[in-house]
């Protein structure tokens, strides 16, 4: 029996973009097929190539998909050899995903059919209705589309002035130490003190303090997402999920506001949920790993983990007076806690027994 559009559908633009998307795809895909690629791996390639190299987090936004997404991708064009990963120009905390030789000469390689097969895709209208169907296209397809959520502000980008580039410099750095002695508190007048810089030029920088926030926060997840992916990389599933535990427990405990980043910002706009994403996606991978190899229980999920992490700064603030180290020890009890086999060496240095009267000490000072 022959089922035919029904009205309503016939006349529901989203509908029939996703029904042209889906069959523009199945095309592709049949020509991408005779390179073991698929329509997400063009794009990639193509997008990395045209801007140079992007980072992940960039060419995510680009392509319209989750760090989880963007992470597999780059993996797989990266086991085919066709990007590389390589250190990013300006930030010593993130990665440039760059085409390689060999993906150059695909990209040439595969320009004749896939422009062939654009032509088959647009074949059903005229030479004088493509263009306009591809503007028309074009027009809605990036009408909502901004990097990040239009609500959040700006990301402030790095200015090229070598002066001004030192400035930017010192007001991050000062920005960073004192959220980490104060938290979110600070002001932009006593980042520019601490920065040595006047408050113009801070403010010539960032409009306000949230702009700021906004960026420094964006480094955090970075810098955590590198360790993510580093820790990722361990031949040893639990030790590289033990030195990310460590290193975040470290980070958190001597940081006010690297524990409290995701109350300084609203946690469901995109340009967070990204960043969180980046980091919990290789730590997905690894604690996978660790289940497989039986080293950690198979009812662990990450969610313990982070459970455990944002325990660790009121562990810490509450000892920090008695005993600044405790706060490893309660990390040490929570990895035995997951660990498939009692008798491993946790991760973290147990800290000697502390007296059974230093909770009531810690809580009366």
């Amino acid at each position: 029996m022959r089922i035919s559009n029904a009205a309503m559908l016939a006349g529901n633009p989203g509908f029939l973009l996703a029904q042209a998307g889906r069959q523009a795809t199945r095309k592709l895909n049949r020509v991408l097929g005779n390179y073991e690629l698929r329509s997400r791996h063009y794009a990639a390639l193509m997008g990395v190539h045209e801007n140079g190299g992007l980072s992940q987090s960039e060419l995510g936004a680009l392509l319209d998909i989750d760090a989880s997404s963007v992470t597999v991708v780059v993996d797989e064009l990266e086991r085919t050899g066709y990007v590389r990963r390589g250190p990013h120009p300006t930030k010593s905390w993130s990665h440039l995903v760059l085409a390689t030789e060999a993906g150059r000469k695909l990209l040439q390689h595969m320009s004749n059919p896939i422009a062939h097969q654009t032509r088959a895709i647009l074949s059903p209208l005229t030479e004088q209705e493509q263009p306009q169907f591809l503007d028309m296209l074009r027009r809605v397809a990036t009408a909502d589309r901004t990097p990040f959520d239009r609500t959040e502000p700006k990301l402030v980008a790095r200015p090229k002035r070598a002066d001004a580039a030192q400035n930017f410099e010192r007001i991050m750095a000062a920005a960073h130490r004192l959220l980490d002695t104060r938290g979110f508190n600070a002001t932009l007048d006593e980042i520019a003190a601490a920065a040595g810089v006047g408050v113009g030029t801070v403010y010539r920088r960032f409009s306000n303090k949230q702009e700021l926030t906004y960026l420094v926060v964006q480094q955090y997840l970075e810098e955590m997402a590198a360790q993510a992916e580093k820790a990722e990389q361990h031949p040893d599933a639990w030790q590289g999920l033990c030195d990310f535990v460590q290193y975040a427990g470290e980070r958190i405990a001597n940081s006010v506001g690297f524990g409290r980043m995701g109350d300084e910002i609203h946690i469901g706009t995109e340009q967070y949920r990204f960043g969180v994403d980046r980091v919990e996606a290789p730590l997905e991978r690894l604690l996978a790993r660790a289940k497989a190899t039986g080293q950690v229980n198979e009812n662990a999920e990450l969610f313990d983990l982070r459970t455990v992490l944002t325990a660790v700064g009121p562990v810490a603030t509450v000892f920090r007076t008695v005993d600044p180290d405790h706060w490893r020890r309660y990390l040490s009890f929570a990895l035995q806690d997951i660990q498939n086999d009692p008798r491993r060496e946790p991760a973290t240095a147990a800290c000697q027994a502390c007296p059974t009267n230093m909770l009531e000490a810690a809580s009366t000072r």
